[in-house]
């Protein structure tokens, strides 16, 4: 009985049922199984027990011909129906996409799956669900300029695709003076307060081209952070400077230099409030000079009214001006504003495509990616999206890490996918894949080792602004302090804040029942006496804020955690401080939940004797992080191993936050120490703050010259303060009205009187 093949499916996706029976041979005398098993494409479906040949290669009809099968057309339908041929079936399709035009979809048809993934490269991402390759614009020609093997493009797709390989067009001698600022310190020899003569004719041949930063850039940069924003301004798309070097402030100068007026940024989601923060001090002043007049609305009429249920906050004021949009997850987007800033998490993007959509249609003029290494998968979700947005849309974009690769040359292509690179200079993300990493028998990528050298030197030529911490060490302080505000659950702050209002409308109660008068000093002796109700808030918010400290910390631990001679090396380790014990008890659990190995705890369980003993691990290199309590590890211990460390949460004392400080400052210390606060919005954090600047000044009167204001921002050297800080127009008003903890409970005091409608006793 002869063997048939019916042709099934669709124009697009076609296919040919082939069913035999139990040892079948073809009219060679060959096993009919052996044969359909070495095809170029064949699926099994095991509910039919039958073979579907989705591949034969070119001119099928011969092929079938050639193995004496029979061809049966009888069931075609839609558009197969009417077909006496197979000739028609085994081109490829490409078709352009029409949402990112940068992307086009690729039907291997009976060319067959193994086949055309051999052409297109390992840039090419297999769309299982929908039996099509998803390829970027560039992988469908040939360095030569002409279409792959076996591919037909349109003209229109094939112009695009030859265009996509084209650099910006930026002069030379511009190109020249980025590269040249993308690799330097901006200064002179040891000189650390201005840029050199060199840096400044650099910057003015850039600035030929790009204009000049604005005057009304609200935030102070280091000498080799204006270098990296005219670099970036000027062709190096890809900011690579090691972490704690201040790569948030050189994107905004960026943007500012290209003069965006709309800027989209995509961040990690526990960042979304520090970004809006810094955009808003940095590009908020030019912004608010272009904004649109604000319509006056009328206000509703209010009147006051008493209650005796649970008491509620004030309503919150907007965090930002409607020109800074934070998108978050869980909440509506916001409208976007005509000329503004939008901040939005890099998670959100991936699960939902219409926000990309959305983002692109408002036409952004800069796209700024941070911690882009988290989309280092070339075919993950959150990756994708944020190709799709950078590549839809022409402006400046740029992605941002301290860690471009973790292990091998792979984990960069999408960097330089999203700074409009990788068609270019490397030719696309199949060439540069098969160039510069090689493929084991289970499909990871592993580095071309002898290729290293040569992807070095483009990129450092090329691509990235690149700047290590001891190139810059001696423009940076002994100590430098910055913020880093990050998103919390509520949840657990919520019901602290709630407790602690039960309890003062309590004692409010229970003072008019007994008919006693409410008055300023009233108040203010019950605030003095019970400042012990804000130690559980002050703890929530610490809580609140370990998720974000989890994750910051694991991106670090693996970011600086190298193998070398089978043996782990913590290149940067890590010092994190918390002061609650139900924080740091808190965390424990959390670390072991992340599975952060190499740890060493110190807090008020470890015996006095022992404290050292754990410090030593990390000073001997057999940790990579420490968590230490401010009270039990703040005096007595070096931790000189490390540079960089974080406060999850800080004492209200200012010289116990300098002692912390000081375990890794000190004696033996070769670097700078990076000092980075975590902060969270709508908890005790930003009062904290007022009080420690409050008693600074107080200190500076009896110890001038000491390290009293903790809170102070070291981002630029100053000859007077040797420090420069930023204070918003809400921080210090916080200055005037919170010096104490007691001025804490006295606030919330007032609050409950005046949502209650009671009033305060002269």
């Amino acid at each position: 009985m002869a063997l048939t093949a019916v042709l099934t499916g669709t124009y697009r996706n076609p296919e040919l049922r082939f069913k035999f029976g139990w040892g079948a041979t073809l009219p060679n005398g060959k096993s009919a199984q052996d044969w359909v098993k070495k095809l170029p494409g064949r699926r099994w479906d095991n509910s039919e027990k039958t073979w579907y040949i989705t591949g034969t290669g070119t001119h099928p009809d011969r092929f079938f011909e050639a193995a004496k099968i029979e061809v049966d057309y009888s069931e075609t339908t839609g558009d197969l129906a009417g077909l006496d041929s197979l000739e028609s079936l085994w081109r490829p399709l490409v078709q352009r996409s029409e949402r990112y035009p940068h992307m086009v979809f690729v039907r291997p048809r009976l060319a067959g799956f193994e086949r055309m993934s051999a052409i297109l490269g390992p840039g090419a991402i297999w769309d299982k669900a929908r039996q099509r390759f998803n390829v970027m614009l560039s992988d469908l020609v040939t360095d030569e300029g002409e279409a792959k093997k076996g591919l037909r493009l349109d003209p229109l797709t094939y112009e695009a695709a030859v265009q996509s390989r084209q650099l910006e067009s930026i002069p030379e001698p511009v190109r020249a003076a980025a590269r040249e600022l993308a690799s330097s310190t901006g200064v002179l020899g040891d000189e650390q307060k201005e840029l050199s003569p060199r840096a400044k004719e650099l910057i003015d041949v850039v600035a030929s081209h790009t204009g000049y930063l604005p005057k009304w850039f609200g935030l102070a940069l280091y000498p080799f952070q204006v270098a990296g924003a005219y670099a970036i301004a000027g062709g190096h798309r890809a900011l690579a400077d090691a972490p704690g070097l201040g790569k948030t402030r050189q994107a905004l100068a960026a943007a500012a230099i290209k003069r965006s007026r709309r800027t989209v940024i995509v961040v990690p989601p526990l960042v979304v409030e520090n970004w809006c923060r810094e955009a808003y001090a940095a590009l908020g002043p030019g912004l608010k000079k272009i904004q649109p007049p604000e319509e006056a609305t009328p206000k509703p009429a209010t009147t006051k009214r008493k209650s005796k249920g649970k008491p509620k906050a004030p309503p919150k004021k907007p965090d930002f001006p409607p020109y800074i949009v934070p998108i978050r997850a869980g909440k509506k987007v916001p409208a976007f504003p005509e000329a503004g800033v939008v901040v939005v998490a890099d998670s959100l993007l991936g699960s939902r495509p219409e926000l990309v959509d959305q983002l692109v249609a408002w036409d952004p003029r800069a796209a700024l990616f941070d911690e882009v290494h988290r989309s280092r998968t070339w075919a993950g979700q959150r990756a994708t999206a944020n190709r799709n947005l950078a590549c839809s849309i022409d402006a400046l974009r740029l992605p941002m890490t301290g860690t471009p690769f973790l292990q091998n040359p792979a984990e960069g292509v999408n960097m330089l996918a999203i700074a409009g690179l990788l068609d270019p200079v490397f030719g696309g993300a199949s060439k540069f894949m098969e160039t510069y990493t090689t493929q084991n028998h289970f499909g990871a990528f592993l580095p071309n080792r002898k290729m290293l050298p040569q992807l070095e030197e483009i990129l450092t030529h090329s691509c990235w602004v690149r700047r290590n911490k001891k190139d810059v060490l001696k423009q940076l302080p002994p100590k430098l302090r910055t913020t880093r505000y990050v998103e919390i659950d509520p949840k657990g702050f919520k019901a602290a804040h709630d407790t602690l209002y039960e309890k003062v409308t309590e004692w409010i109660e229970e003072q008019r029942d007994a008919g006693e008068i409410i008055s300023k000093e009233t108040i203010k002796e019950f605030a003095r006496s019970r400042v012990d109700l804000i130690t559980p808030l002050r703890a929530a918010a610490g809580i609140a804020k370990i998720p974000a400290a989890i994750e910051i910390i694991s991106d670090w631990m693996e970011a600086t955690t190298e193998v070398r001679n089978g043996k782990k090396v913590y290149t940067r380790p890590l010092t994190v401080w918390v002061h609650h014990q139900p924080v740091m008890q808190a965390l424990i659990e959390a670390v072991e939940k992340a599975g952060i190995a190499d740890a060493g705890f110190i807090d008020g369980g470890v015996a006095q004797h022992k404290r050292q003993a754990v410090a030593d691990k990390l000073q001997n290199g057999e940790i990579g992080v420490i968590f230490c309590s401010i009270g039990a590890a703040g005096f007595g211990i070096t931790l000189t191993a490390s540079s960089d460390t974080i406060f999850i949460e800080t004492d209200w004392t200012p010289a116990n936050i300098s002692q912390a400080e000081d375990r890794n400052n000190r004696i033996g210390q070769l670097n700078t120490c990076m000092v980075t606060t975590l902060l969270a919005t709508n908890t005790l954090d930003a009062h904290m703050r007022a009080i420690l600047r409050n008693k600074a000044k107080d200190l500076d009167v009896m110890m001038p010259g000491a390290d009293n204001n903790v809170t102070r921002m070291t981002s630029v050297l100053n000859e007077e303060t040797n420090a420069y800080e930023v204070l918003t127009e809400e921080d210090l008003e916080l200055e005037k009205n919170f010096k104490s903890l007691g001025d804490i409970v006295e606030n919330i005091v007032q609050d409950i009187l005046f949502i209650r409608g009671y009033e305060l006793a002269a």
